[in-house]
């Protein structure tokens, strides 16, 4: 069985930063607390890192930040 999760967002929803949504159709539930906003920030530079290291090493090509 496969389970998938998603989130549609209609055209023309706005949305604050840092808010937390999911739902079909997309629902604001509430604002993300100070550490969940750090906490995936330090996630998303945690995959940045990786794909660098991938790309690097299989010699794909120079990296740019």
């Amino acid at each position: 069985m496969l389970w998938t999760r998603c989130t549609v967002i209609t055209q023309y929803k706005k949305i604050s930063n840092n808010s937390l949504v999911f739902g079909n159709p997309a629902k604001i539930m509430r604002a993300l607390r100070e550490d969940e906003i750090i906490a995936l920030r330090a996630s998303a530079m945690h995959y940045h890192d990786c794909a660098k290291e991938y790309v690097v090493r299989l010699g794909l090509t120079a990296w740019k930040d």
